[in-house]
Parts: C-alpha cells; sequence; structure tokens
C-alpha cells in the first residue's frame, strides 16, 4: 500500500511539472500529462485495493439471521439461507450458502452455473471453515427450532 501511495503521489508530481512545461509552450509536455495521469490512476487504484484488504468485517449471528459488515451490511435471515459449507481456493477459505436473495445477482448466477453456492463469507473470522459452517449451521438450527434465544457461541462451536 505504501508503495502504490508513493507512487500516486510521485505521478501527480510529474503531472504537475508536464503541465508547468505545457504553460511554459513545451508541446510535448502533453504526453507527460497523459502518461503521468494514467500512472496516478492506476497507481491510487492500487492504494483502494489495498486498503480494502486491510479492512476488517464484522459477522453478528442472531436469533433471526446473521449480518455481514465490509463496505456496506448485507442481512440474511435464517429461513432465507441454506447449505453452508466450507470452500477453499488457492491460499484463501470461507464459508459459501444458498441465499434466496443473494448479494450479487450476476456472480450468484455464474456461481450457480459452475455449481457453487450463490453467495459466501469470503472471512473465517478468527475461525476455520469449517468452524464457521458449523456455527452458522448450529445457530440456523437453533433459531428455527425456536431455540435461538438460548444459543451459546460456545456450545455451538464446541457442539
Amino acid at each position: 500500500m505504501a508503495l502504490s501511495a508513493l507512487m500516486t503521489a510521485a505521478s501527480v508530481f510529474v503531472c504537475v511539472i508536464a503541465i508547468l512545461g505545457l504553460q511554459a509552450g513545451n508541446k510535448s509536455a502533453g504526453i507527460g500529462v497523459g502518461m503521468s495521469m494514467l500512472g496516478a490512476g492506476l497507481f491510487g487504484f492500487g492504494v483502494v485495493v489495498s486498503a480494502r484488504t486491510l479492512q476488517v468485517g464484522a459477522l453478528l449471528l442472531d436469533r433471526n439471521g446473521f449480518q455481514v459488515t465490509l463496505f456496506g451490511r448485507n442481512q440474511y435471515l435464517w429461513a432465507e439461507v441454506s447449505d453452508f459449507r466450507p470452500y477453499r481456493f488457492s491460499s484463501s477459505s470461507g464459508v459459501q450458502f444458498d441465499a434466496v436473495r443473494p448479494r450479487s445477482r450476476y456472480i450468484s448466477a455464474a456461481n450457480a452455473w459452475l455449481g457453487y453456492s450463490n453467495d459466501r463469507l469470503s472471512d473465517t473470522y478468527g475461525l476455520e471453515a469449517e468452524e464457521l459452517a458449523d456455527l452458522m449451521e448450529s445457530w440456523q438450527s437453533a433459531a428455527l427450532d425456536g431455540h435461538g434465544d438460548k444459543q451459546s457461541l460456545a456450545s455451538a462451536i464446541s457442539g
């Protein structure tokens, strides 16, 4: 992230110098303006992507459903989700599930076509993916059986 921020600042600096060159009558400085703006855009995008990976999300489970928070909030009701199962992709893991109202229509349609669930949690919130999938199944079962207000975190993880 620091490198992207440094390169963005350098691109902006070069852009300012090129604009001063244009004002001084150097017609070829326009290429410098264009290239430095391109660099600032690309490296600026790198800063945004890096900042997003550093952002910590939150998962809140309750008797009605669960809420995922990361650059917005997504609420899911237990009655509208099913089939929690762990997934692994390269070096990352998480929990996938089927939702009546997935976060993204297009991605969910492609995932369903490929044989995957139509939504997922991309973080495991400090648990193994299998543990989180079991925890969510446990909370869902307790909530749908009418025992959601008595569900404890410790018993859901161990049991």
